[in-house]
């Protein structure tokens, strides 16, 4: 493979993070490509509402990841929707090996695989459960629970509100979530 196939950077991880590297990239002029194996916007696409963004009060999770994509293609960012299968490090290249054969070569490569929710595996958790208002958020914690004050400085931590599925930092009621059963402490 010649000299003009290897990438400055691959970005894996189609996200609000990788789309935005992305962007960053293309304005520094980099010859950059962004693999993503599901749609752009990562876990944000599958959110019917996004709350409090910055220029957006509320804006639907779908329209809000179009619009991360739209911006990075504005730039010319080449986007593959395509599996990673190995990340190979190398000393002149390294090389990404996709789920359909294909190799990239390139000189630096950025990680914004993002997350997914996991699952409690309790009763009701059949992916119902979204459709009948119970997030899966790694954290809302002002919006969710209470606080109270640690010290006598500003900082203050979450405190779970009886009835609730709680996680470290969060809280989410779960009387609203399941069928009205108690899955949470208390």
């Amino acid at each position: 493979m010649s000299e003009e196939h290897i990438y400055d950077l691959v970005i894996i991880g189609g996200g609000p993070g990788g789309l935005s590297a992305g962007i960053y990239a293309m304005r520094a002029a980099l010859k950059s490509v962004l693999i993503e194996k599901g749609l752009p916007g990562g876990q944000v696409a599958m959110s019917a509402e996004v709350e409090n963004y910055p220029s957006y009060e509320h804006i639907g999770g779908s329209e809000l990841s179009e619009k991360f994509a739209q911006h990075a293609k504005s730039y010319g960012l080449e986007m593959i929707t395509r599996e990673v299968k190995a990340l190979l490090p190398g000393l002149d290249y390294h090389r990404v090996q996709l789920d359909n054969g294909d190799v990239l070569k390139t000189h630096a490569v950025i990680l914004a695989t993002g997350g997914s929710p996991r699952k409690l595996n309790i009763p009701g958790e059949d992916g119902s459960i979204t459709a009948k208002g119970c997030p899966t958020v790694p954290c809302a914690t002002a919006f969710f629970s209470e606080t109270r004050p640690l010290s006598s400085s500003a900082a203050a931590t979450p405190r779970p509100k009886k009835g609730s599925i709680s996680s470290p930092g969060c809280a989410v009621k779960s009387t609203s979530c399941i069928d009205g059963i108690n899955y949470g402490p208390g």
